[in-house]
């Protein structure tokens, strides 16, 4: 031990420490830089390898670039192994003074004032924050005397912050290294009946495990899906069923321990392995007192098995449910343990490790940052400067994928993230991601198009479109709505639907239910997809006979790897001969009078294509959008505002459909004056036109805001770079083949816009900024129409209700 070692050596443990350590048969020492090196090599050359080294140093290297300023508070983890002071308590009988063959790392939340303890919780010093029964426990699953024990609390010294920080740096490292990791739920202390249902389901999970030792998957599963019921059904049968009853309730009282709100325990979690033999241990107090001890992986197993037996929630309410941030039901209980398992997708974004740790937790906010960097295996480290909220972490967060080649940032669904400067708060570019639905990362074919990124704004590539989102002509309308109904188009739509697996099923009635929600607030009656047929086939048909030909194989390709599926698969024998009809007729429409086989087959596929259930998942209230040849010739897209554009960041282009790749974006001043929602609200003069009988205004200069079915009142475009937008919003476009970005702006370079219909700019500014609001624009205008009638003698019973 060097003499600096030796310093450390006298000055930390605290005498007060030591004498609380001795009577207790234990030490605390700093074991030599060897048996540290030997304990978490495996670790650190897992997450700290020389391949995740370059790559932490090329995302380094890149944050520098994208914004130097926060580059500077993320440091590589090359030697911060080195650094480490690795302490352990051991056992004074050890014959080894400086080494330990293994060690068990405890996961705990400290005690604090703001939470009560179990009663038989009393702490064996102030400052120890861990009970004299406790420790006893952990002491006694070591595996031989020489075994040490890794508490943080004691084994980093709190009063130095180079200490602290490097131990933060390696605790990934430390907790994947131990031989076992024990968790101490100090304010669980069961009743008598919960002890008895906990140890007993306990032991069904024992016994279940050795019968399916050794089995097939098959007969796993089948076992497994008896074994606790048959259990039940003994205990009930033989006059226990008091000990089933319990079950519930000693599992609840499990799985809303503290211990399961803290971001910290969260990352311990998922940085221990958690394997079958050493399987880490939930400690808690029996109804005596006693320390009793349960596997993880049996709490997991029963608190979903608990948890299928329930109702689920509705699809309209599953994604509240999923990010309620106080989980009450067996079931969120369930969801939140889920994200505490360890073995995470290699490929796996940044994002999606953040929202695992965002309903979690935690004191110091840059902490989150750390622990998300650990989980993703990234040997980064934040130094936890400046961080004043969630919301600042979630876009750092996204500032570093972008650095690490992943645009997730730019495609994933949430809300919109507000921030704070000196001056004023404002709306964000990046996202507040929806929690679990970031999916794995998705790598970046064009680095050199995102040039800069600040919490305000982003510069990138864009492809603009000249043409708006245009709603069906009179003409393809009229056509479309006679083929549905003369070739009763509906039912096929409903056998598909019919003959969909319960998943599709699930999501489609959510899809209804929707629409019958917008159908109420719009008084339009939508009780079945015709509307969205009718719409569709009609945009079809103005998008020409070739598109639709080419629709079911564009469609196929780009939901590869859609979460609901392909869609425009294989076409069944009866549909084929239920849509043989209707292909033929809308191919005379196009006067292909003798089409050729494959032409019938084509139109076979696309209105079966268009008939499949989920294709309204990608959006109920479809427009097309004209493209050049080149590049479809058009797609589908939901409508936007007339002031609207709609542009596709040059990184994100070449994703398939179901990813929100359109960003519909304004030009936009950034030191204007905030925009006042106010001012999207119909005037007085159309008040004052309704009550005079006639409209003598236009429609256009009543409403100021309108959505693309009306006259395009949209800015002239900017050609500079640097120039400024607001993004309004992000939406999905389908019915395209996937892009070449790099080839459409090079084209654009050599002759100009992609066919006067898509411009390349280069180096574009986009602020966040809010969606118009619709609902309270669509309010306005029917209060301004109730108005109107009132003055005119009638409506206050519609007025009341259009105000509530």
């Amino acid at each position: 031990m060097d003499s600096a070692r030796d310093a450390d050596h006298d000055r930390y443990p605290p005498s007060q420490l030591r004498s609380v350590l001795a009577p207790l048969g234990q030490r605390l020492t700093t074991i030599t830089d060897r048996n540290r090196h030997d304990l978490l090599l495996n670790a650190n050359q897992t997450r700290h390898n020389d391949d995740a080294l370059v790559q932490a140093s090329a995302i380094l290297a890149n944050l520098k670039i994208l914004n130097p300023e926060v580059a500077q508070h993320f440091h590589l983890k090359r030697d911060v192994l080195s650094d480490l002071e690795l302490r352990m308590i051991c056992s004074t009988k050890s014959e080894s003074r400086d080494d330990v063959p293994s060690f068990i790392a405890v996961s705990y939340c400290w005690h604090y004032h703001n939470w009560p303890l179990a009663p038989s919780a009393t702490p064996i010093v102030p400052g120890w924050e861990i009970s004299r029964p406790m420790m006893d426990a952990v002491l006694g699953v070591r595996n031989c005397p020489e075994e040490g024990v890794w508490l943080d609390k004691l084994c980093i010294n709190q009063e130095n912050e180079t200490d602290k920080t490097t131990h933060i740096a390696n605790m990934d490292a430390i907790y994947r290294s131990a031989r076992r990791m024990v968790i101490l739920l100090e304010d669980v202390q069961l009743t008598a009946d919960e002890e008895v249902a906990g140890l007993a389901y306990g032991g069904f999970y024992a016994n279940m495990s050795k019968k399916v030792t050794g089995l097939g998957d098959r007969e796993k599963r089948q076992v497994m899906e008896e074994y606790f019921p048959n259990q039940e059904k003994t205990y009930i049968s033989s006059g226990r069923g008091s000990v089933v009853a319990a079950a519930k309730s000693f599992a609840i009282k499990v799985l809303t321990a503290r211990w399961f709100t803290r971001a910290w325990c969260a990352h311990e979690s998922r940085m221990h392995p958690h394997r079958r033999i050493d399987s880490p241990l939930f400690f808690c107090f029996g109804s005596s007192g006693a320390v009793l001890s349960f596997e993880f992986r049996f709490i997991f197993y029963l608190a979903k098995y608990l948890a299928d037996k329930e109702p689920g929630p509705s699809n309209s309410t599953l994604m509240t449910a999923m990010n309620d941030p106080n989980p009450t039901t067996i079931r969120q209980l369930y969801w939140r343990i889920i994200r505490l398992m360890s073995g995470a997708n290699s490929n796996e974004s940044l994002l999606q490790h953040m929202t695992h740790v965002l309903s979690f937790g935690c004191l110091k906010k840059g902490d989150l940052l750390c622990i998300a960097l650990n989980t993703v295996g990234i040997p980064l480290f934040y130094d936890g400067k400046d961080v004043r909220s969630i919301e600042e972490i979630i876009w750092m967060a996204s500032l570093l994928a972008l650095a690490g080649g992943d645009v997730i940032p730019l495609v994933m669904t949430g809300s919109k993230l507000k921030l704070s400067d000196s001056e004023k708060t404002f709306t964000s570019w990046a996202i507040h991601p929806t929690q679990g639905m970031v999916d794995e990362r998705v790598a970046n074919p064009l680095p050199n198009s995102i040039a800069f990124v600040t919490r305000q704004f982003i510069e990138l590539d864009l492809l603009v479109f000249t043409s708006q989102p245009r709603k069906a002509s009179q003409r393809s309308s009229k056509i479309a709505a006679k083929l549905i109904k003369e070739h009763d188009s509906g039912s096929v739509a409903e056998e598909l639907l019919a003959g969909a697996d319960e998943s599709v099923q699930s999501v489609f009635g959510l899809v209804l239910r929707e629409i019958a929600n917008l159908g109420a607030a719009m008084s339009v009656s939508r009780t079945n997809m015709d509307k969205f047929l009718e719409t569709a086939l009609a945009l079809a048909i103005d998008a020409g006979v070739d598109w639709m030909l080419a629709f079911p194989s564009v469609m196929a390709r780009s939901t590869q790897d859609y979460q609901h599926g392909v869609i425009g698969g294989t076409v069944t024998p009866s549909t084929k001969d239920r849509l043989l009809p209707v292909a033929e007729s809308i191919l005379r429409h196009f006067d292909i009078a003798t089409p050729t086989e494959e032409q019938v087959r084509k139109m076979i596929g696309f209105f079966a294509t268009l008939l499949d259930p989920r294709l309204p998942l990608f959006t109920t209230g479809p427009r097309r959008l004209p493209l050049p040849p080149s590049l479809g010739g058009a797609a589908f897209t939901p409508s936007t505002s007339n002031r609207s554009y709609i542009a596709i960041p040059a990184a994100i282009a070449h994703l398939p459909a179901w990813h929100e790749r359109v960003w519909v974006i304004e030009p936009f001043d950034p030191v204007a004056p905030l925009e006042d929602p106010e001012t999207h609200l119909p005037g007085r003069e159309y008040t004052d036109a309704l009550r005079r009988g006639a409209m003598d205004v236009e429609i256009e200069d009543a409403l100021p805001i309108l959505n693309t079915d009306h006259d395009d009142r949209r800015a002239v475009m900017p050609r500079g770079e640097k120039a400024a937008w607001r993004l309004r919003r992000r939406n999905v476009l389908f019915g395209c083949p996937e892009w070449d970005a790099e080839g459409i702006m090079a084209r654009a370079d050599e002759a100009g816009d992609e066919d006067g219909v898509v411009v390349v700019l280069r180096g574009q500014r986009v602020y966040g900024s809010e969606d118009y609001q619709w609902e309270d624009i669509w309010k306005a205008v029917k209060m301004r129409e109730l108005e109107a009638e009132d003055e005119r003698g009638g409506g206050n019973t519609l007025k009341k209700e259009v105000a509530g």
